[in-house]
């Protein structure tokens, strides 16, 4: 298992170092000159498109990313920078404003575009493309500073966003959504694995109805996916956008939740649903008192990748199964989402989703395949307890069992054995008297050595069947055999079916 996680550490290494490769080839490719960082905003009262005085006392000069036009109409002056060589260049160019707004847009005083309709109410305003761009002519630039002003609204939408304009700048002129999808076309490798585990996992559980997680956390993530591409598929109006934030959220914080709760149930933590409530406290928390949704977004994967690794450290230290790999997986994630918040929640933050959730895969196709031995080691038991119980009880009174406790040693006869329990290194014998005897060797050692009378009903008990009364079922599924000196010996509930059915 750790060379396992070893490899899987490693391919998550080389996954990121791509990525970053990815992220930083794809900004050069597409950089646009973007406006000077201080820009002047002023009022629009009316819904005349002329020019105002940008040297009025009712103008302010702040920066690009104040610009906010959520639930009012402004104009904005702002300077963009053009070199010599873009002005040179043979390709159109295009303004391109990403945020939520209608606008019109002059440049160096010359009206050039616009993008849906400004108002000074949502019933006068036409709501604009979310991703737009608009065609400036090449004479009417300069090589240089010049001049963008813009009329912008946004009575649109419900969400009152940290920063609705997200970018204006000048570039090869395209349509967004042709840039966005060049972009998100790499996401649909990941797409597909999240639904072929959302698919394949849960077959499994619906069959086995249990182990739900896993295919809930794939389609979370794929849900989130599919959101965000959107962006690259829809030529969407800009009041969509908050119903994409929204749902990004919700996926996000589904997915997040979904793999605490998995976390907890891999490393077997007994107080899970405690532990998943704090959690989901905490986490909901951390989320609605965040600003702005890229970070609430990562703090509701992040927290509880947080928390689940903090498990699964605990659980290294405590020698737990699969802990190791959890902690690995978990490390490199976290660090990943937390070292670019904003760059990797987007398509690139799921090939990591994806390589996690791989991982988390293999651990569970591990886990299916000891359930499958357990539950037909179990049904051999159950066919055999209930073999033994048709059959005449057996004259095992000469038979003798070597008790050895230290530097004692006893010999019992095994018919005075009521059951033995497990306890660690150790094995407790009960005897029918009701005495208890400590014996320092492990149970699957002493099954071996007692007679077939004695059957192994549940992983810490080995009961003498020859004392069986009567067996009952409790609503768990459990099952609870009764003894002839009134103790009590639970049966696991996957044995449970074969030997309620042949009992009956």
């Amino acid at each position: 298992m750790i060379d396992f996680d070893k490899r899987i550490g490693l391919v998550l290494l080389r996954i990121i170092f791509l990525i970053i490769l990815s992220v930083a080839f794809s900004q050069a490719l597409h950089a646009k000159n973007r406006l000077q960082n201080s820009v002047v905003i002023c009022p629009a009262l009316g819904l005349d498109a002329q020019l105002p005085d940008f040297a009025s006392s009712a103008c302010l000069t702040k920066s690009v990313r104040d610009i906010n036009p959520t639930n009012t109409q402004i104009w904005v002056k702002a300077q963009l920078l053009v070199p010599e060589q873009r002005l040179d260049s043979t390709e159109p160019l295009g303004l391109f404003i990403f945020g939520k707004a209608s606008s019109l847009v002059y440049l160096n005083g010359a009206f050039i575009g616009q993008n849906g309709s400004p108002g000074i109410d949502r019933q006068t305003e036409i709501p604009g493309k979310m991703d737009a761009v608009i065609f400036v002519p090449k004479q009417a630039l300069k090589s240089g500073l010049n001049e963008v002003m813009l009329k912008m609204s946004g009575h649109g939408g419900f969400l009152n966003l940290v920063a609705p304009i997200q970018q204006i700048g000048l570039g090869n002129y395209a349509q967004p959504t042709d840039a966005k999808l060049r972009y998100y076309w790499k996401s649909t490798l990941p797409l597909g694995i999240l639904f072929l585990g959302a698919l394949y996992f849960g077959i499994a559980a619906f069959r086995q109805r249990e182990h739900w997680l896993l295919p809930l956390m794939s389609l979370f993530a794929a849900g989130q996916l599919c959101a965000e591409v959107s962006r690259g598929l829809i030529p969407y109006t800009y009041p969509f956008h908050d119903i994409r934030l929204v749902l990004i959220l919700l996926f996000s914080l589904s997915f997040g939740l979904a793999m605490l709760a998995y976390n907890l149930n891999a490393l077997k933590f007994k107080r899970r649903a405690g532990l998943f409530l704090v959690g989901g406290i905490l986490t909901l928390a951390a989320v609605f008192t965040a600003p702005g949704f890229d970070l609430k977004s990562a703090l509701a994967v992040g927290l509880p990748t947080a928390m689940s690794l903090g498990l699964a450290l605990y659980g290294t230290f405590a020698k737990r199964p699969r802990a190791i790999g959890l902690a690995l997986s978990l490390s490199i994630f976290l660090a990943t989402v937390t070292i670019a918040p904003t760059t990797f929640l987007d398509v690139y933050f799921f090939y990591l989703v994806a390589t996690l959730l791989i991982f988390f895969f293999i651990q569970q196709l591990s886990v299916f395949e000891k359930e499958s031995l357990a539950r037909s080691e179990e049904r051999e038991r159950g066919d055999k307890l209930q073999l033994i119980i048709d059959q005449n009880q057996l004259d095992i009174d000469t038979l003798t069992l070597r008790i050895n406790n230290g530097n004692k040693t006893e010999l019992i006869n095994v018919s005075s054995i009521a059951y033995c329990k497990g306890a660690g290194d150790y094995v407790e014998v009960a005897l029918i008297n009701g005495k208890t005897l400590l014996h320092s060797e492990k149970m699957t050692k002493l099954e071996r050595n007692l007679p077939i009378t004695f059957l192994r009903v549940h992983r810490s008990y080995i009961v003498n069947t020859t004392l069986i009364t009567s067996l009952e079922r409790k609503k768990s599924g459990v099952g609870l055999l009764s003894l002839e000196n009134g103790e009590t010996v639970p049966v696991s509930r996957r044995i449970m079916p074969s030997v309620r059915e042949r009992l009956v």
